[in-house]
């Protein structure tokens, strides 16, 4: 029988979960608490930022990143938000949520992210306001051209690195190089806290509003809050006991509860012993990938930490003969995320057809993205390569 390769890899080891029973054991506090702030510390450490929070999926890190924008006043009802069709439905879904206006940009056909004169032309056409960069799959733009972009039309850059963790564009690691990025560390990702997301950000103001939004908008984690609403918070006691007393259940924002939990951040820290491995082999992959297939590859500019090997059938028939091939196989395969969201019925129902998503709209209907994870090998490589251009050949 041959090897099955499934989609994703247990990145939680035995001894991970033995550690963990262990810490378990001694009764410890398991929500939210200083574990939590340990790994947020080390996680902003290790991505040279200045803040990261942690909440409890990827997708409640989006929503926070989006929701601090208008908190801010950065972002009113109505605004216009650049995303990328080729996405995830929760990178748009807090833009309906807020009642903010969704514009898709096409993607790139040689590198599956956004295609950026499409995205220019968007911005020469709509009074844009902010802008979230998806790194599809790990692979990585011209990051600086499309800061550019924004820099020259004052919309704000975010960049969703859920599935690009350990990427790198001119030596910045990716989620470094915006107002704010989020992370994912579901199960099946890069590094996993079982559910878990974080969110970065170098700028004071905004990693206050995440830490009350992410609690209900209370005031409790935050620090100088008096200095953004300083006419409701008691700061006039001289008996600092009475003062955090009074100001212990004030809250500033409708906020949410997404907090994670110590147990997540325990695992976390873990996971952070060896994160550099993990990414280095995910490259070489990538790299192994490249040498033995000899048909569509996406390019990629600066190190790719891969989160999977995405293909491009030359016809929906041979799409379809690949995945009942790869099933015979034992091989897990899905669809490049989950193809255009221009597709997706929640945004049709809303937004109808979009018609200048070409591209995007080919993924959807001719791509599929196969396993790349710790347990692959070169043979493993090599059989994958072996299969699709049998596939697709005459």
């Amino acid at each position: 029988m041959k090897k099955p390769i499934n989609l994703i890899s247990n990145i939680i080891s035995e001894e991970d979960i033995k550690a963990l029973s262990e810490w378990i054991a001694t009764n410890p506090r398991l929500s939210k608490g200083p574990l939590t702030l340990e790994f947020e510390k080390k996680w902003a450490e290790w991505m040279g930022v200045k803040h990261a929070v942690f909440v409890n999926s990827g997708s409640s890190a989006l929503l926070l990143m989006i929701y601090s924008l208008i908190c801010s006043g950065r972002l009113k009802r109505g605004d216009k938000v650049a995303v990328p069709a080729l996405s995830w439905s929760t990178d748009i879904a807090p833009l309906i949520q807020f009642g903010l206006e969704p514009v898709l940009i096409d993607c790139d056909s040689d590198n599956l992210c956004i295609d950026i004169d499409h995205f220019e032309k968007v911005v020469k056409e709509n009074d844009i306001k902010a802008f979230i960069l998806v790194y599809v799959l790990g692979l990585v733009p011209n990051v600086g051209r499309i800061r550019d972009i924004c820099w020259d039309n004052n919309i704000e850059f975010l960049e969703d690195c859920c599935e690009a963790m350990g990427s790198q564009y001119d030596d910045h690691l990716v989620g470094s190089m915006g107002l704010m990025s989020t992370f994912s560390m579901f199960f099946s990702h890069h590094i996993s806290t079982v559910e878990g997301g974080m969110i970065c950000t170098n700028d004071d103001s905004y990693y206050q509003i995440l830490l009350s939004i992410r609690a209900h908008g209370w005031t409790r984690d935050m620090a100088n809050v008096d200095s953004f609403f300083e006419d409701y918070i008691d700061n006039h006691s001289e008996d600092e006991e009475v003062r955090d007393f009074n100001n212990s259940f004030k809250f500033l924002y409708p906020g949410f509860n997404v907090r994670s939990t110590d147990i997540q951040a325990f695992i976390g820290l873990r996971q952070m012993e060896k994160i550099d491995d993990i990414f280095k082999k995910r490259a070489d992959l990538f790299s192994l990938w490249n040498a033995y297939y000899n048909d569509w590859k996406p390019k990629s500019i600066g190190f790719t930490s891969l989160f999977a090997i995405p293909v491009l059938a030359p016809s929906y028939e041979k799409r379809n003969k690949l995945i009942k091939e790869l099933k015979r196989e034992g091989i897990e395969c899905r669809p490049i995320i989950a193809g255009s969201m221009s597709r997706q019925p929640f945004f049709l129902e809303r937004y109808g057809y979009v018609e200048d998503v070409p591209n995007a709209e080919k993924v959807d209907s001719l791509g599929i993205f196969l396993p790349c994870h710790m347990e692959m090998n070169e043979d493993d490589i090599v059989r994958l390569a072996h299969i699709v251009e049998e596939c697709f050949g005459d």
